[in-house]
Order: structure tokens, then sequence, then C-alpha cells
């Protein structure tokens, strides 16, 4: 504060701003959240997970981005997925056990990019553990 000659209320304010997440952030701007809405997601049981990740071919790249799924919100009339984007990447071939030991239990938003960065598949999973 004393170097960049600031009030600790900008401080206070930036800190509250910093901490929010993004989809929570988006809930408070005027435009619509860019985030899936709810009749756009498809769900798949750990098992058919299991399947695809398994199925990825070994020859070829494929990254396996996970985000931390909350549920629903409503705003802007609309229903949306409360995502959580979550750090780093992993690898395809892959197994659900690999994904619950880096990331933890709960519920996911899982996609597969391909090398060339056409997603192969994408789904909310459910009680991953």
């Amino acid at each position: 504060m004393i170097e960049l000659r600031i009030t600790p209320e900008v401080v206070r304010a930036l800190f509250e701003q910093w901490n929010l997440e993004l989809v929570e952030a988006a809930l408070r701007g005027p435009r619509e959240p860019r985030t899936p809405h709810r009749r756009e997601m498809t769900f798949a049981s750990a098992e058919t997970l299991q399947r695809l990740l398994a199925e990825l071919p070994t020859n070829e790249l494929t990254r396996i981005s996970v985000a931390r799924y909350r549920g629903e919100f409503m705003t802007h009339d609309r229903e949306y997925a409360d995502l959580v984007e979550l750090g780093g990447f992993t690898t395809g071939p892959t197994e659900v056990a690999a994904l619950a030991q880096r990331y933890g239990r709960g519920d996911f938003r899982v996609s597969a990019v391909s090398a060339v960065g056409d997603l192969r598949w994408e789904f909310i999973v459910l009680d991953i553990s």
C-alpha cells in the first residue's frame, strides 16, 4: 500500500475481486456468462468415463481437461453449469482412478481434446472416487 500509494479500501476491493471464482465474477457482470447452458450438458457414469478414457488412442496426444462441477445456477433467465476449471491437464489414455487421485473425489466436467484441438467428448460425471 505504501509503495503503490493506494488506500486500504482499494486493496480490500482488489482482494475481494481476486478471490471471486470466474463463474461468480461473471454473475456480477451485465453480460451472459460463458459457461454451458443446462440443456447443453451431457451426463455420463464413471464406468462410461472409464471406458472412454481407456479407448483414447495411444499414438496421439489427447488432452484431458477437468473442471469441478458444482451444480447449476440461474441468471439472465437461463440455467447454467457452475464449473470451476482446475489447473493442469492430463493426457490420455488414462483411468478414472488417476483423475480422482489428482483432483480428489466429487463431481466433474471431463473433456478430451485431440492434439489438433478437436473436441472428442465432454461429459459431466457425478461422484468420481
